[in-house]
């Protein structure tokens, strides 16, 4: 995928990529990187936060495939990697919580409770 092909949508499937994607800081820095490719310096910058405390957020994006590295640079022989989200939009699977709790949990049975109508009349 070249650097400024982005797909249109990233599906979240599965409740450890949703748990990567719930963090307000995470979020920010996804912004960062579907606007352009950064380094963690460069968000940093753009965040007005130290770089130390986003090395385990990217680190967490990456593994989940909500960013990758598109550029790696050897600078005063450290590398530094250019990250760039994946997609343009990042969407959580709208039944990802009722298949994850399965159909033998309480909130999956709240379903079946009977309604404030059905109540009522009992």
């Amino acid at each position: 995928m070249p650097e400024n092909d982005l797909k249109p949508v990233f599906d979240v499937n599965d409740l450890q990529t949703m748990k990567v994607l719930v963090s307000r800081l995470r979020l920010k820095v996804l912004r960062v990187l579907i606007d352009q490719p950064s380094t963690i310096r460069e968000v940093a910058r753009e965040l007005n936060i130290p770089p130390n405390r986003l090395y385990y957020h990217f680190s967490l994006l990456e593994q989940c495939g909500a960013i990758r590295v598109v550029e790696t640079r050897l600078i005063a022989g450290i590398l530094e990697n250019r990250y760039r989200a994946v997609a343009r939009k990042y969407q959580v699977k709208p039944d990802l919580l009722e298949e994850e709790l399965g159909e033998n949990t309480p909130v999956a049975k709240q379903s079946s409770l009977p309604s404030v109508e059905q109540e009522k009349s009992l």
